[in-house]
């Protein structure tokens, strides 16, 4: 992170709860700002919040871990990672889970006895007001949405006055997988779209890139 910023140039930090690796490249971050001189509101940091962390009253203690492990007084940006909710397991599981979660060996994948993902049962609307909320105070400058399509983002604001929409949605997107109709629907709705795995995923694409390779 250190290189990319100081020396490659990049000025957005994509990060999530999920990559296990926040108090890292927050520390990262801070050295390159130490030195190479680069200024705290020239770099974009872009975190995103894990499922289990969906409930509207776990959304604060969620943000609030995000800056305690980036070690910023605030990101630029946060999203919800994926349009389903986990439950969320107690404390101790694993080893020691209810019925509810009784396969469950990763907190952050819950899982029943069936080997199925335990999810949650409440409107993501809820979870996106919750964010709202974190915006208007101040500890996140944007929202948005990550791997949404557009009936998911519609029902997160459908029927309230003064809902927020995301401004951004961050899906896979790439010369094998444009995303072409999404991203028609996105502009229609004026919500910009952030690609990851811009250059293809090679577990899954390396076929078609060696056929493109091939033609060329």
């Amino acid at each position: 992170v250190r290189f990319a910023i100081c020396e490659a140039g990049y000025r957005h930090i994509d990060e999530a709860q999920i990559y296990m690796n926040q108090e890292e490249v927050g520390s990262a971050i801070h050295r390159a700002m130490d030195e190479c001189g680069v200024r705290r509101d020239e770099l974009w940091v872009t975190s995103k919040i894990w499922m289990t962390d969906y409930h509207p009253e776990d959304i604060p203690a969620a943000v609030q871990r995000i800056l305690r492990e980036l070690g910023l007084d605030y990101v630029d940006q946060v999203l919800l990672h994926w349009p389903v909710a986990y439950g969320r397991p107690p404390p101790g599981c694993p080893p020691e889970c209810p019925e509810r979660f009784a396969g469950t060996d990763d907190p952050m994948r819950p899982r029943g006895r069936d080997g199925l993902l335990v999810n949650d049962d409440f409107p993501l609307a809820d979870t996106w007001q919750a964010l709202e909320q974190q915006r208007a105070a101040g500890k996140v400058r944007s929202i948005g949405v990550s791997n949404f399509n557009a009936e998911e983002i519609r029902s997160l604001v459908a029927g309230r006055a003064g809902a927020v929409l995301p401004a951004v949605n961050q899906v896979e997107a790439h010369v094998f997988w444009n995303q072409a109709a999404l991203r028609s629907s996105m502009a229609e709705m004026g919500i910009a779209v952030v690609a990851y795995s811009p250059l293809g995923n090679p577990a899954v694409y390396a076929s078609q890139r060696t056929e493109a390779e091939s033609m060329s």
